[in-house]
């Protein structure tokens, strides 16, 4: 997805974005009507359901990836930009995904905060190679994020953005209780599920994303940070793994990103950042779990220097501490 021709679009100020018209109309054409069969058509079926799990599994990424884009840089000319965010947003019950929430926690709150103490979703306290950390963190997410991420906006003054969240949740949880009324079965299968699994995929995400922090200097983006490069999933999800890039420079566009990496790579080197090749988050976050750090560090990418297995080990290994505030 780097190369890409660059051609007049009718909806996009900037044709390098089409990929993203073809990741809405895969969901229009897979995802909902799918969804819908298992409602009123299909009749119940583990097997229905395990391969709707599947297909959300695999169209998860680039959508969440997709709209990661959007709210960062919106890509949709003014005549259009109201349809296309209100439809995104009604494609995103379907992956489980509350109205505005998405935008305000990742650009409004996490953004701003960058993995710092004032972060709700921050790594910062945890033994980053913990489970049972992660699950302190993942619980956390679930059952006190629709309390607490109104209540930051609150403090931060911004009442306007407290009630948007509140009320995406309100809906969000309220749209759930229907399609439960409305058939129980199909509403674990085609929302409850993809929720949870989202919500996963979301933690799981930033969990991997900020693992690996030095201490000495947790704020820096180059250390509480990672990139990952040559990777499959970097060429599915608009070149998400180049992470520190896009903390550095948040509105930077997709396809740029790749470059930026290289005309700057002796900057990374001198700030120790952390780079993997090959892998994806998810993966990145089961090793840790597993805490199998000699087979993450096999796909460790040096710089000009000569580090043998067990020094990336111990690399690794000192930047999964707790942070102290």
């Amino acid at each position: 997805m780097v190369t890409i021709r660059v051609k007049k679009s009718l909806f996009l100020k900037d044709a390098r974005d089409k990929p993203f018209l073809n990741q809405i109309l895969l969901t229009t054409l897979i995802i909902i009507p799918f969804g819908m069969s298992i409602f009123f058509l299909l009749p119940s079926s583990p097997w229905i359901s395990l391969i709707y799990w599947i297909t959300i599994i695999y169209f998860l990424g680039p959508h969440l990836l997709m709209l990661h884009n959007v709210c960062h840089r919106s890509p949709w000319k003014k005549p259009y930009k109201k349809f296309f965010d209100y439809f995104l947003e009604v494609q995103g019950l379907f992956f489980g995904l509350p109205p505005s929430i998405y935008y305000h926690h990742h650009i409004k709150m996490h953004h701003k905060e960058g993995n710092g103490p004032n972060d709700l979703s921050s790594t910062e306290p945890f033994a980053r190679d913990s489970f049972l950390g992660w699950l302190k963190y993942f619980l956390r997410f679930i059952f006190l994020c629709p309390f607490e991420l109104p209540l930051y906006f609150v403090k931060a003054g911004r009442e306007d953005f407290a009630i948007k969240v509140t009320g995406g949740y309100i809906f969000f949880y309220a749209f759930m209780v229907c399609a439960y009324y409305l058939n129980p079965a199909a509403a674990i299968t085609v929302f409850l599920v993809p929720t949870l699994i989202c919500w996963f995929g979301l933690m799981g995400g930033n969990w991997a994303q900020h693992a690996f922090i030095d201490n000495s200097a947790p704020e820096n983006s180059y250390k509480n940070s990672i990139t990952v490069v040559d990777s499959v999933y970097n060429k599915r999800c608009f070149n998400d793994g180049y992470h520190i890039g896009h903390h550095l420079s948040p509105g930077m566009h997709w396809s740029e990103m790749p470059q930026d990496f290289e005309n700057n790579i002796d900057t990374y080197y001198e700030n120790e950042a952390m780079v993997f090749r090959k892998l994806d988050y998810q993966i990145i976050w089961f090793l840790l779990m597993l805490k199998q750090y000699k087979f993450l560090a096999k796909f460790y990418v040096p710089h000009n220097e000569k580090v043998d297995l067990d020094q990336v080990v111990a690399r690794i290994k000192t930047k999964l501490i707790p942070v102290k505030v």
